[in-house]
Parts: C-alpha cells; sequence; structure tokens
C-alpha cells in the first residue's frame, strides 16, 4: 500500500471537509431516494415551508449550533437523525484517511463507508435497499479490484458467487419460514459486496454479518418493531469490518517478506 501523503494536520482537515460535505450529502440522498425525489438538481428545502436551505443550512452540523436545528423561517425542528448521519460520515472519512492514508485504499473506504451508511439508514426506516446505491458500491469494487490487479477469477465469479449463495440462502430461508428472510436488495448487496470480498475472506463476512444481524435484531425487538429487521445495515458493517481486515492482512505480509 503505497502512502501518498502522512501529514496527521492536513488528513485531519480534509477528512473533516470532505465528511461535512459528503454527510450533507448523505441525508439529501436518505431523505429523497425512497420518496423517488430529484436528488441530482433539486435544490434542498424544508420539507415543511419548502424554504430552500442556505449553505450554511446543509450541513446539520453547523444548523444545529447556530439555530438548534430548526427551520430558519417555520420553526420546524428537524430530527436528530441529520446530525447522526453527519457525525457518522466524519467519523468514518478521518478513520479512512488516517489509517489508510490518502491514497486508494483510504479514499475507497471513505467512499464505502458513505454508501454503506445510506444504505442502512434508508433500510432501517424503509426496509428497503435502493438499486443505486448497490449499483455505486459495485462499481466502485470492480474499479478498486480492477486497480489493485485483483485475479481476474475473483473479480468475476466472487460476485456471481455471492449472489448465486445469498439468493440460495432466500429460497431456503423462504421454504422454511413460509415467509421473507432475506430481501431481493439484500440479495443485490451480496452482488455488489462480491467485488471487495474473496474466498478467504467470505466466511469471515457471513459470520460477522451474522452476529451483527443478531444484536440488530434483538434491540429492534427490545424497540417492539417486531419480527421484521433490516438485515442491510449488518451486511454494510460487516463488508466495511472485511474490507478494513484484508488490508489488515496485506499489510501484516508486507512487513513479514520484508524480515524474510
Amino acid at each position: 500500500m503505497q502512502q501518498l501523503i502522512t501529514d496527521i494536520n492536513f488528513l485531519i482537515i480534509l477528512g473533516l471537509v470532505f465528511g461535512l460535505i459528503f454527510g450533507s450529502f448523505a441525508t439529501a440522498l436518505i431523505y429523497r431516494m425512497p420518496r423517488n425525489i430529484d436528488w441530482v438538481f433539486k435544490r434542498s428545502e424544508c420539507t415543511k415551508c419548502h424554504h430552500k436551505l442556505g449553505v450554511i443550512e446543509l450541513v446539520p452540523v453547523f444548523y444545529y449550533l447556530f439555530s438548534g436545528g430548526r427551520c430558519r423561517k417555520c420553526k420546524t425542528k428537524f430530527g436528530a437523525n441529520y446530525l447522526i448521519v453527519e457525525i457518522l460520515t466524519v467519523s468514518f472519512f478521518l478513520f479512512g484517511l488516517i489509517y489508510f492514508g490518502l491514497t486508494l485504499e483510504g479514499v475507497t473506504f471513505c467512499l464505502l463507508s458513505f454508501s454503506i451508511l445510506v444504505l442502512s439508514a434508508i433500510d432501517f426506516e424503509h426496509y428497503i435497499i435502493p438499486d443505486e446505491v448497490n449499483f455505486f458500491i459495485a462499481v466502485l469494487g470492480a474499479v478498486y479490484s480492477g486497480y489493485n490487479s485483483y485475479d481476474m477469477i475473483d473479480i468475476i465469479f466472487m460476485p456471481f458467487f455471492c449472489f448465486i449463495f445469498a439468493l440460495l440462502l432466500r429460497l431456503i430461508m423462504f421454504a422454511w419460514k413460509k415467509r421473507e428472510g432475506l430481501g431481493f436488495g439484500d440479495v443485490k448487496f451480496f452482488f455488489s459486496a462480491g467485488f471487495f470480498l474473496h474466498f478467504e475472506t467470505f466466511p469471515l463476512f457471513l459470520m460477522m454479518s451474522g452476529l451483527i444481524g443478531v444484536v440488530i435484531a434483538i434491540i429492534w425487538k427490545l424497540r417492539k418493531k417486531g419480527e421484521l429487521f433490516p438485515f442491510g445495515p449488518a451486511l454494510g458493517l460487516s463488508l466495511l469490518f472485511c474490507y478494513v481486515f484484508s488490508e489488515i492482512g496485506s499489510i501484516t505480509n508486507n512487513i513479514v517478506q520484508k524480515f524474510i
């Protein structure tokens, strides 16, 4: 892994700036995508009075600091979810850039974590994973794998292997419980995740998805939201874990090779 820039202060500033920018964009996507609202050209506005938001108002962190999280016109209070999403985005960007540096690995981690935050927030509220998010993760994974000269078998075969595995799992769960246990959006996510996974990390991906899924299911039941719970966040967090684990493995191998 080639380190391009190592100055920690520069990386922190970069993480904060781009974390805030992408965090603001994430909140717009989370609200608009499941409602089929244009998220490319339409300006952000208050959902109640339709006041067009200014530059400061577009950044939830600043908006909560200066206005208490209320619309400047109608004084409607925005949910804290937007603030949480932005803080998480900044946190992921800081981790990615500080840990990996300003490298392909670091930028990929930032974009992947951004996508998974959007995916998770939408799945938590609407029980869906937008195709656009799955597609972006797939393209990101294909570019990352191709640039890193992954084995072509991994690049081509793993996404389809993961997809077929998830599809069979979905059919088995449906035959067993007579209801949908794995959404088709989750199945599509398996395909996208396949671009980042290898045969060595796939079992870890399944194990972590199961463990995180159990935790989410318990919390879901304690909050009395029913037996149906979103599995996308568990899959997304598991993929991030495998991404970091894979990079740790490659770094360790490089260190070992230097001393052999």
